[in-house]
């Protein structure tokens, strides 16, 4: 049973069941996130004055990585927005399928996000508060890095991290998984965004085999319907014929301003959160 106890801001009680079987998800909790996942692709001046001077920037030339660090100490947690790849072309060039990386977790992990969050880490650790809570979020390929960042921060002794991610591509197989099973994890998914099936299941890199998700997944769609999945559900899109004609293809689906952010506040306004629930109770797939 995963416990989300560090999230108690977006679910109303700690079992991953309410995940599934709650309706009571504090959407306007979840759309602060999206807000800040979709204003860190703003300039540093306009995000500043946005969210408050003692926001810090970190600019990672290596791996294109950008790290607003907001630790306002009048707040009552850390919020490290993590902003990758900014358009959707760029996506997919830098989704290099074919390198992995043994982290320090124990586990093979994709080689980009790897690299990129090992350029990162020297510059925001020292700068976090052990002792606040850390909400991390990230969109596409930040949010992939988002999710490493969280299992490494806990792996070295920070004890209240919590996450969102937005249209995040996978990063680990499926023992990676279940070692990252624990953290209090929510990632967000559009329903017609390809990003999240990528690596597709066709792809077997070496140690990794098979890429696969962790955690539970809430789908979205621009209508305001909602679905909460315990797990990934590997065969809600058809990748191999989705990327066969790149008609199917609309880079606003993988777009915070023009995809996630709109759908989420179309939800809110439904005033319901779930239209139908699944129950994936067996191994997670890819």
């Amino acid at each position: 049973m995963l416990t989300l106890a560090g999230a108690a801001w977006l679910l109303p009680d700690h079992s991953l069941q309410a995940a599934v079987d709650r309706d009571k998800i504090d959407l306007d909790r979840l759309i602060e996130f999206a807000q800040r996942c979709n204003d860190c692709y703003h300039d540093h001046e306009t995000f500043k004055r946005e969210y408050g001077a003692q926001v810090e920037v970190g600019e990672f030339p290596v791996s294109g990585l950008r790290i607003y660090l907001d630790a306002n100490p009048k707040g009552e947690g850390q919020w490290v927005i993590l902003r990758g790849t900014a358009n959707f072309p760029d996506v997919i060039e830098d989704l290099d399928f074919v390198g992995e990386s043994e982290h320090e977790l124990g586990i093979h992990v994709h080689t980009g996000f790897d690299k990129s969050l090992q350029e990162c880490l020297p510059w925001l650790v020292p700068r976090l508060d052990r002792s606040r809570p850390v909400w991390v979020t990230g969109h596409s390929l930040g949010g992939a890095v988002a999710e490493l960042l969280m299992a490494t921060l806990e792996l070295r002794g920070f004890k209240d991290v919590s996450g969102v991610t937005f249209g995040q591509p996978k990063l680990t197989d499926a023992r990676g998984v279940e070692r990252l099973a624990h953290l209090n994890l929510l990632r967000v998914v559009h329903h017609r965004d390809p990003v999240p099936m990528l690596p597709p299941v066709f792809v077997e890199v070496g140690h990794l085999g098979i890429y696969h998700h962790s955690g539970p997944e809430l789908i979205i769609q621009l209508d305001g319907k909602t679905t909460h999945l315990l797990r990934h559900l590997a065969d809600r899109l058809d990748i191999r014929s989705y990327w066969s004609d790149m008609r199917n293809i609309d880079p606003f689906d993988h777009d915070m301003t023009k995809g996630y952010l709109p759908a989420l506040k179309r939800a809110r306004e439904l005033g319901q959160l779930t239209s139908h629930r699944h129950r994936v109770s067996a191994p997670s797939n890819p």
